[in-house]
């Protein structure tokens, strides 16, 4: 009987050993490795920031409104008088020149410091239209550009506030306005690489801040004018009419489509662009340093500067 017992333990003892063994009986519970998948949520989807910046780009372009993203003096001051509550300006002036002077209202975000206040033209914006001024409406142009392709649709004031609404003798206030805090920009991948291009545009300014003073430009085209190339970005017939030597005519609503051709261009040159005013090329320029061509804009434009000043032009 002890003997038959024995046995009995035995088999048990062996079919114990034998389910351990194959993983068919309970076994130490081993930690799962997570690693992976935990390096796949963390992970954000990769984009091509250069591309990414260069499509808004493109659509800021595409989706040119007839007003090309300006506002007429006499328009801002009629559409403040009735509906204050729709829009909102932004001064990017120096704090010393706003506050001798500034449209009532209106916010003092001096051009400089716009990339590292983005958030406060996302926060004041809401619901309504951004209106940007400076001095002459060049500068205004280039932040301008750079609020649409983050998806703020801001305007700039026509010939800005020297040029234009103090020239025209309109009512300005003294009064600093506090601006809403800072919002942060969507988080998404698209435009975190182009707020980060936006970012860098204001944060590299140079000291010219991307323009050219009339006589700047004539003293350098007369003495090397293999280094330069003028594009004009005027309407063809206005173009035809006038304009500098060996200058390349591209229209302002065809930059867009020529982005690839104006970099050829610019290749071991500096690309100046010229418009009417100066405003235009300050959007035009602001989208160009945007993709990497390192522009910069004529002061006051064809009209206001180079015809202005009676320097040469050619048919």
């Amino acid at each position: 009987m002890k003997r038959k017992l024995w046995f009995v333990v035995a088999l048990v003892l062996i079919a114990a050993l034998m389910a351990t063994a194959y993983g068919c009986g309970p076994s130490p519970e081993q930690p799962q490795d997570t690693s992976q998948s935990t390096d796949n949520q963390a992970q954000e989807p990769q984009v091509d920031k250069a591309q990414v910046t260069k499509d808004a780009v493109v659509q800021y372009y595409a989706k040119m409104p007839q007003h090309t993203y300006k506002i007429g003096l006499e328009e801002l001051k009629d559409a403040l008088g009735k509906t204050p509550d729709q829009y909102v300006v932004f001064d990017i002036r120096k704090p010393e020149d706003y506050a001798k002077g500034h449209i009532k209202g209106a916010i003092n975000v001096p051009f400089a410091q716009i990339g590292s206040n983005l958030g406060v033209f996302v926060a004041n914006s809401k619901g309504k239209t951004p209106i940007v001024t400076c001095y002459t409406g060049q500068t205004a142009g280039q932040a301008v550009c750079t609020l649409n392709v983050l998806g703020i649709p801001a305007r700039s004031l026509h010939l800005g506030m020297d040029k234009g609404w103090l020239a025209q003798g309109y009512p300005v206030d003294t009064e600093a306005v506090t601006a809403k805090p800072a919002e942060d920009l969507p988080n998404t991948p698209e435009i975190t690489a182009i707020k980060e291009a936006v970012e860098a545009y204001y944060s590299k300014m140079p000291q010219h801040i991307y323009k050219i003073a009339e006589q700047e430009l004539k003293d350098a085209l007369d003495k090397t004018s293999d280094q330069f190339v003028v594009i004009d970005i005027r309407k063809p017939e206005d173009f035809a009419k006038g304009h500098i030597k060996d200058a390349v005519n591209i229209p302002f609503a065809e930059v867009g489509n020529n982005l690839d051709k104006i970099a050829d261009l610019s290749k071991g040159k500096t690309p100046i662009v010229a418009c009417y005013t100066g405003q235009t090329a300050g959007q035009t320029v602001a989208a160009l340093n945007l993709v990497g061509t390192p522009a910069r804009s004529l002061n006051l434009g064809m009209v206001s500067g180079w015809e202005a000043k009676g320097f040469p032009e050619v048919k």
